[in-house]
Formats: C-alpha cells, sequence, structure tokens
C-alpha cells in the first residue's frame, strides 16, 4: 500500500507545533508567579526609597525597623529580595510566623536560616583546613531562649565584621502578647547593646501600636515604613520583565489594562498577564491584545481562591433585588488615600455611573454600613466617627476581584481605564 508521504509531513509537523505550544506555555508560566512571593530579582519590581529606607536602617546600629502595609502589596517579595540582594555584604536570615509560635520557635527558625561556613585545621601542617558548614541554631541552647540568649547570640555572630539582619515575615500572626513582648525585649536589648545586628518586622497590616505599647523605650529604635500599594509605573515593570522573560510582547492597551485592574495589587499583575499571555500562546501568537485580557478576567474569576468568592458571595447575594453588588463594585472603583480609605463621598459618582440614575449619600449608606457588619461579612473595615467615617476593603484582595466580576458582568464602571466594551 503507497504511503502518504504529504499526510506524514503533515503530522510531524503538527506534532512539532504542539511541542512548540507546550515549551512556550511552560516557558511564560514561569515568567509570572502570582501565587508565591517573587524570589528572582529580574522578576521584582522596583519600591522606589523602600531599598534605601531599610539599608538605612541596617546601616545604623541600634535602629531596627517594621514595614507594614496592606496584605497583597508585596512586603514577603520585597523581604525576600532584601535579603537576597545584600546577601554577599550582609548576614541574612528570614522566618515566616504561624498561629501559635512562640518566641523561641520563631527565634530557632531564624537562626536555621543562617548558614555559616567554619574552618577548622586539620593533622599536619600542610593539611589545608577543613569547612564545616552549619546553621547558627548551633549557637543557641536548648531550653527555652530568652530575649538575652537572642542578644548574646547575634554579638557573637556580628564579631564577624558581617552586619547582620534578621526578617521576621507575617509577624502580625503573633497574637500572644508574651511572645511579642519578648521580641520587643530583644529589640531593646539590642540597640542597648548597640549590637550590629538588625531586626526587621514584616507584615504588621496597620500599625506598631501594640507592639510598641509593650516597651515605649524602643520607640526611639524602631523606624516605621509602610509599603504602599504599587504605583502605575511599578506594576507596568512587572508585565514587562515578565514579558520578556517569557518571550511574549504586549499591546499597549492591554498592559494598561492589566495594570489598572490589579488596583496597585501585584498578584491580580501576575495573574491576569499569567493568563493573557497563554491565552495568545493557545491561538499560535507571540503579542498579548486585549481580547486575551477578557479571556484572563474570565480565567481569574474561575481560578480565584474559594475564600474570595465567599466573601463575595455573602456580600452581595440576596432573596430580594438589592443594590449591593452595585455598591460593592462601586467602593471597589472609588478614589482612595495611600492606605486604602475611601468615604461615603467618593462612592456616590461611581454608584450613580453603575447604575445610571443620581445616587445621593442617604440612598446608600445603610448598604455601605451593611458591608461593614457580620451580617454581610465585614467585607469593608470602617473607622472613623459619625459623619466623617471611612471604609475600605478589609481584605485587599477581594476588591480587584469585585471589578474583574463587574467587567465580565457588562456592569458600566466609573474609572476610565477599568473598561467593559
Amino acid at each position: 500500500m503507497p504511503v502518504n508521504l504529504d499526510s506524514k509531513g503533515s503530522s510531524e509537523q503538527a506534532s512539532e507545533t504542539r511541542d512548540d505550544k507546550r515549551k512556550n506555555r511552560y516557558r511564560f508560566s514561569t515568567a509570572f508567579s502570582p501565587s508565591a512571593p517573587i524570589t528572582q530579582q529580574e522578576l521584582f519590581a522596583s519600591r522606589g526609597t523602600r531599598f534605601d529606607d531599610v539599608l538605612q536602617i541596617i546601616t545604623q546600629r541600634g535602629q531596627h525597623g517594621v514595614i507594614y502595609g496592606e496584605r497583597g502589596v508585596g512586603k514577603t517579595s520585597f523581604a525576600t529580595m532584601m535579603a537576597d540582594v545584600y546577601s554577599d555584604v550582609i548576614l541574612t536570615g528570614r522566618a515566616n510566623c504561624a498561629s501559635g509560635e512562640d518566641f523561641s520557635t520563631v527565634v530557632r527558625h531564624l537562626f536555621d536560616s543562617i548558614v555559616l561556613t567554619l574552618h577548622t585545621p586539620r593533622a599536619g601542617f600542610e593539611a589545608p583546613p577543613k569547612e564545616v558548614v552549619i546553621t547558627a541554631k548551633e549557637l543557641l541552647g536548648k531550653d527555652d531562649l530568652a530575649p538575652d540568649d537572642v542578644r548574646r547570640a547575634l554579638a557573637l555572630l556580628s564579631g564577624s565584621g558581617q552586619p547582620i539582619v534578621l526578617f521576621i515575615d507575617e509577624f502580625d500572626r503573633i497574637e500572644d502578647r508574651v511572645t511579642r513582648r519578648k521580641f520587643a525585649d530583644a529589640i531593646k536589648a539590642l540597640s542597648d547593646y548597640a549590637v550590629d545586628a538588625t531586626i526587621v518586622l514584616v507584615g504588621v497590616a496597620d500599625n506598631v501600636g501594640e507592639l510598641i505599647a509593650e516597651h515605649q523605650s524602643i520607640n526611639r529604635a524602631l523606624v516605621q515604613i509602610h509599603m504602599p500599594r504599587m504605583e502605575t509605573s511599578e506594576l507596568g515593570e512587572i508585565v514587562d520583565k515578565g514579558m520578556a522573560k517569557g518571550g511574549m510582547a504586549i499591546e499597549n492597551s492591554a498592559k494598561e489594562w492589566i495594570v489598572s485592574l490589579s488596583r496597585g495589587l501585584p498578584h491580580y499583575t501576575h495573574l491576569l498577564s499569567l493568563h493573557a499571555g497563554l491565552a495568545a500562546i493557545s491561538e499560535d501568537r507571540d503579542t498579548i491584545t486585549e481580547a486575551d485580557v477578557r479571556t484572563a478576567i474570565r480565567a481569574a474569576i474561575t481560578k480565584a481562591q474559594e475564600y474570595i468568592l465567599q466573601m463575595y458571595e455573602k456580600a452581595t447575594w440576596s432573596t430580594r433585588q438589592t443594590n449591593y453588588r452595585e455598591v460593592l463594585l462601586a467602593c471597589a472603583v472609588a478614589p482612595t488615600d495611600a492606605r486604602g480609605y475611601f468615604a461615603a463621598s467618593d462612592v456616590r459618582d461611581p454608584l450613580s455611573t453603575i447604575l445610571s440614575r443620581k445616587y445621593e449619600i442617604p440612598n446608600f449608606i445603610a448598604n455601605l454600613n451593611k458591608l461593614a457588619s457580620e451580617e454581610r461579612g465585614d467585607v469593608l473595615q470602617k473607622t472613623g466617627i459619625a459623619r466623617s467615617f471611612r471604609y475600605r476593603f478589609r481584605d485587599p484582595l477581594l476588591q480587584p476581584y469585585v471589578i474583574l466580576r463587574g467587567v465580565d458582568e457588562g456592569l458600566r464602571l466609573f474609572h476610565r481605564p477599568v473598561r467593559a466594551e
């Protein structure tokens, strides 16, 4: 039976195309990281003067720092990059706190992350010294640790002439007052003895009032660094670096849309960029368009974390006709201050646009307050006094999700860059 060479060649070509597409999808998928902190310097967007702020703390003996801000703004990635960027000149350690952990547990995690290379002499005059790799945890005793144990161990480590920086991430997960007090005591001891070691607490959501309350005297030694949401240029940098690494291009309008939808949160920039790129690759294109972003929006909604979906459903669900969905969307696109807060007056215009009729504050203030109550899942955080209340999303990751739902459902939006077509 004769062999159909054209058919064989076509089959091989199709197989090669599938292989190329799989390789391109894999390569592009490694360029964005929506679910984990960034660990590669070339993919990390600059955070303006924050690097310099931390460096200033490190170089001033007796000073320590707190990096705080909303969840999802990139504090963990920032700490990871700081530890990586200066690892050649600074001895760095990092630990993530978990609920229920005590002082000794966190400190041991910190010291276990510091790797030391010791040189011990061998027998004989010509024998080279033997290298032994250990972690700094070996410097700690086996009993429960006290703040002064930490001071002595760090003083010993700093004797090598290399500054030490310890990043304690998700510090706000430690609720035990005794543990917090011990960290405050440790900071005070390091400052009082001018040990060349710096502690940087990462993840305090709003301020360090509770920590300082344990030891008012550490106020002078503790420098607060607020980590705001990312600027448009910083989010754009994430897109550009990811596209370069993934071997793709993106139309300016598509890039601007991704940046605008992200609302300053890098998680959504990574998530939308990733799925927009995969959509383009599936159609054998190397340039991402607005149509691909729309596909990415649907994917982002579908793949949203379950707790985000549950928050949205509890906030908006009702057996009768209500405006909770529209009010929540208006909150999501309302202008905010540097800490994510908005006033009821900021919601008025976007809500009027969404519902195509003029709305005044008395028409929706009850909805707004209910969204800040347990009845609607406390999705909004409310602060201030009567007639001057301010609100913000309790979990910032809900805000872009609400906008994505609004775009996907065709609701009219107030913010021009966040457009539905």
